[in-house]
């Protein structure tokens, strides 16, 4: 499949049948093909992203590629790089794996002097302690990490909000608010940081708004981020996984797919373009092909591989002619017309704040329930005050704070709030 890097399009050009164990050499003749046919119309393609299964590990080695060198020179221009990335959705899911398999991810030490961690081991454990801690509880610290989280089916391990269910600022968060209000050791807290570390590293890794995306515009920001990403690299080479702590494949995908991003975004932003959404060099519009494919039978045969394939190449396709001699008629396709039907229900009854809850008294919930709720309502007081509010209205939406009840929001990685004005 090729996909636009700078502007949004998509179009499968190719597939091939292959048995349980194929030699990736056989792919590098398919590639050379498929980028010459492509300049043959004027498209230059930079990247080449796959999974990091064997086969296509054969085809890295084939093309000379390495994990700290993922280039070579470009078969239709010389002078230019063909870049080769590890897809980043799947390189996050072979980590999470790795943690809640049970392995034991050891930080380099000079990292956790330069952190000031109390420890140098990430581990499952407190991410264990923490879904036992908020069972039962309506308002959780982390409330979509949850034991399906981390004993995941075959099906779940397969989906990337799994993972990022895992590596995500809530659950870091939840785990320093563990530390400082519960009692639990020190230790957590390098889990802590490595989960917030590895969620810093995804949303850069998959930009897919100018805010996150690498950019000239602000110079400062770029700078801290080409930086983070550098440190991760070192970070990622000198992790220890598991008893032997030998070098993992998982160390390749994060190392190789951080160097690549650095030297394609360096060369994009030397051509003139304005930022570079990395998010364009997964392979997310393959695996959303796939799943499109999948809908019917999720293990289809090749007979019917091929012509789901073929009905969703051409339903992209089904869309009013801009220069025909008709108005659009305005109607939907018969599978859209009734999966809009099946989804409509009547709109819910409009009930007052009075009619949920009881004003009157205060609500039955524990410490830690009241810091979830204070963290959500100042979530939602950031968000309102973003509207360029007038002072007035500013101070009448953040007085009178308890700051006991500040203590998650104080754990979270945010924007903090204005200071609240004391009475």
């Amino acid at each position: 499949m090729l996909a636009g890097a700078t502007t949004r399009w998509k179009q499968v050009v190719a597939y091939h049948y292959s048995g349980n164990s194929t030699d990736g050499a056989v792919y590098r003749p398919i590639i050379l093909a498929i980028v010459e046919a492509a300049a043959s119309i004027g498209l230059h393609v930079v990247n080449i992203t796959t999974d990091m299964g064997s086969p296509n590990r054969a085809m890295w080695k084939s093309f000379g590629v390495t994990y700290d060198k993922p280039w070579t020179a470009h078969p239709v221009k010389p002078h230019q790089h063909l870049y080769f990335m590890p897809d980043v959705p799947h390189v996050v899911k072979n980590l999470k794996s790795a943690l809640v398999n049970g392995h034991v991810i050891t930080i380099p030490q000079d990292v956790v002097d330069k952190e000031k961690l109390p420890s140098s081991v990430v581990s499952v454990g407190p991410l264990k302690d923490l879904v036992s801690y908020q069972e039962g509880m309506a308002l959780k610290l982390a409330p979509k990490l949850s034991r399906g989280v981390l004993e995941p089916s075959h099906f779940e391990k397969m989906k990337v909000s799994s993972a990022m269910h895992v590596f995500s600022k809530s659950s870091s968060a939840a785990l320093r608010y563990m530390v400082a209000e519960e009692h639990r050791p020190e230790s957590y807290l390098t889990t802590a940081w490595f989960l917030e570390t590895v969620d810093h590293w995804f949303d850069l890794m998959s930009s897919r708004n100018t805010v996150t995306a690498l950019s000239h515009f602000k110079m400062e920001e770029y700078d801290k981020a080409i930086s983070f990403l550098r440190d991760s690299i070192h970070l990622f080479r000198g992790l220890k996984i598991g008893p032997k702590g030998s070098w993992k494949p998982v160390q390749t995908g994060l190392v190789m797919a951080t160097t690549t991003i650095l030297v394609v975004q360096h060369d994009l932003l030397r051509q003139g373009h304005k930022f570079v959404l990395t998010s364009r060099f997964t392979q997310d519009c393959l695996e959303n092909t796939f799943s499109s494919i999948r809908l019917r039978n999720s293990v289809p045969t090749p007979v019917e591989f091929q012509y789901a394939l073929r009905a969703v190449t051409v339903g992209q396709f089904l869309s009013p002619v801009h220069t025909g001699s008709y108005v659009d008629d305005g109607s939907d396709h018969l599978a859209d017309f009734l999966d809009t039907q099946n989804s409509s229900c009547s709109p819910p009854d409009v009930l007052r704040v009075e009619q949920l809850v009881d004003l009157t008294t205060p609500p039955d919930i524990t410490k830690t329930e009241s810091c979830v709720l204070y963290h959500l309502a100042g979530y939602i007081v950031k968000r309102v005050i973003s509207f360029s509010l007038c002072d007035k209205c500013q101070c009448a939406l953040v007085k009178n704070v308890l700051e006991i009840m500040a203590v998650l929001l104080d754990q979270a990685i945010s924007d903090e709030l204005p200071d609240s004005p004391t009475d």
